[in-house]
């Protein structure tokens, strides 16, 4: 099977419901949201794979029991799947997180580096190569999250179980980039 069809050739594509619309649809900007937010995910685990080969990670901040940057590229390639689950469910109604876990999993991760690296204040973004694009990520999540409101209320229906995972990824991404900083020796410029 080929990819290239040529049936977008006039700036038409499927939605989700498998109709015909124009490329400029908000259905297809969603679609795209999620994309883009998947995309900077792998973006930042190519750096993630690299410093866990590198082992430069100091051990006190990075050993926070399967969340830490010495493990940080299978949390985000899981983040990855489930940003693809919630794609899935807006397609067919399937639901991304059906008994919780992916959402507790997440939760708990982000709990644990909220204790050993939040900031005390504001810090502008990067440092480090993976928290620069770990904050890349972070800022396609938030993107994401803004398409599917403004898709909700265009009439899409959208589980709340969906932003809440968003909203939650993003405070994920934000805190790993500090845990970046920090396992690499960065200092973080504050604002």
């Amino acid at each position: 099977m080929s990819i290239t069809t040529k049936t977008g050739d006039l700036g038409q594509t499927r939605n989700f419901e498998g109709d015909r619309v124009s490329k400029a649809d908000l259905t297809i900007e969603l679609s795209g949201a999620f994309d883009a937010a998947q995309s900077a995910v792998g973006f930042a685990i190519v750096e993630a794979r690299r410093a866990e080969q590198g082992g430069d990670a100091d051990s006190s901040v990075a050993n926070l029991r399967g969340c830490s940057v010495t493990h940080i590229a299978g949390v985000l390639v899981e983040q990855q799947r489930t940003l693809f689950a919630c794609v899935g469910e807006l397609a067919d109604g399937e639901r991304f997180d059906p008994d919780g876990r992916r959402m507790a999993a997440l939760e708990d991760c982000t709990s644990k580096l909220n204790e050993r690296v939040a900031p005390e204040g504001f810090v502008l973004p990067g440092g480090s190569e993976l928290a620069a694009r770990i904050d890349l990520a972070r800022v396609a999540v938030r993107n994401c999250e803004r398409t599917v409101v403004a898709a909700r209320d265009g009439g899409l229906a959208v589980s709340p179980e969906i932003l809440a995972y968003l909203n939650r990824l993003s405070d994920f991404l934000f805190l790993a980039a500090r845990l970046a900083n920090a396992s690499l020796g960065v200092e973080e410029t504050a604002v």
